[in-house]
């Protein structure tokens, strides 16, 4: 070839010239849909004395016409008529990873054979169970002669799998249930308290709902019959309620808007931060269908004794 002909990039540390953004090769191949569209940078030799640059001519007619919509990407993120063309991880780095950084120790969610409370001797049991099993099992506080205890539940971390071949990371894998007394202290202030915990079979079926035109946008009040609650947990929705691709592979959920997905903490998650309108849920991918799990038979009936916490004249 006569002409002297080199890539500019690769004599200009890898930066494009000026007549040529950032993008454009991207931009056009993408418009095009195969990308062969492409733009090459070029240095020609200083010597030459003349370029001539030639077209053919395929066709008389456009082979196609597209709309294109230029928005930046926060805006994209939150306009709730494009659906994430990608399956979108939440968490980069887990909080598990973070916590094992700190030197915490790290619980994961027990299998129904093994499962037994944590921390007994904290006053405030703790079960480590998965979001299936959140939605399948009862937690229950009472006197040794069956009388309620004035005690509540309360999720005090949601964790995601570490890294690992096959473990998809954007999903939650364990719920910690905290047993604590409606102050907030521990269950046993007032005497022994019996903990109860029964668990169900479950079964996944297609549920009875519409994706329509959004299937990336659900309903969740049409989708579970009421008013959403902005403090359930989303561990606890994603164990009723799976949302699969067309691979059959479970999406999780995208907060709700661009600067909540920096902004939320995934060891507290709650509804609220997910909620469109008070009652839409922005899922990571393309849905193609919705799955709701049915309770089945009770396998799990198991009661342990939480001793009466110690008053200060006992303590040792």
């Amino acid at each position: 070839m006569p002409l002297g002909i080199e890539h500019v990039a690769e004599r200009n540390n890898g930066l494009w010239p000026d007549w040529v953004r950032p993008g454009e090769r991207d931009l056009f191949a993408t418009i095009l849909g195969n990308g062969s569209a492409r733009l090459l940078p070029l240095h020609i030799d200083p010597k030459a004395r003349a370029v001539t640059v030639a077209v053919r001519v395929l066709a008389d007619q456009p082979a196609f016409s597209k709309a294109v919509r230029f928005i930046p990407y926060k805006a994209r993120y939150n306009a709730l008529d494009i659906g994430p063309g990608v399956h979108i991880p939440l968490n980069f780095v887990p909080s598990r990873l973070f916590s094992e950084l700190r030197g915490e120790q790290q619980v994961r969610a027990m299998a129904d054979d093994k499962l037994k409370p944590l921390a007994m001797d904290s006053g405030a049991p703790i079960f480590a169970l998965s979001p299936e099993q959140s939605a399948l099992c009862t937690l229950s506080a009472t006197t040794p002669n069956g009388k309620p205890v004035a005690a509540r539940r309360q999720v005090i971390r949601q964790e995601y799998p570490t890294f690992g071949d096959g473990v998809d990371r954007q999903m939650l894998d364990t719920l910690l249930w905290r047993l604590i007394a409606n102050d907030g202290g521990p269950a046993n202030t007032e005497g022994a308290v019996e903990l109860g915990l029964r668990c169900r079979t479950g079964q996944w079926q297609t549920a009875n709902y519409d994706l329509g035109d959004r299937p990336w946008l659900i309903d969740l009040e049409r989708l579970t019959g009421q008013q959403p609650d902005p403090a359930m947990p989303v561990g606890v929705l994603l164990g009723r309620y799976r949302f699969m691709d067309a691979d059959g592979q479970p999406l999780s959920v995208l907060p709700a808007q661009f600067d909540n997905f920096w902004d939320y903490q995934p060891a507290n998650d709650r509804l609220a931060p997910f909620l469109v309108d008070g009652r839409y849920l922005r899922i990571a991918g393309q849905p193609a269908s919705v799955e709701v799990v049915k309770p089945g038979d009770i396998t799990i009936d198991r009661r342990w004794t939480l001793p009466a916490a110690e008053t200060p004249q006992h303590a040792r």
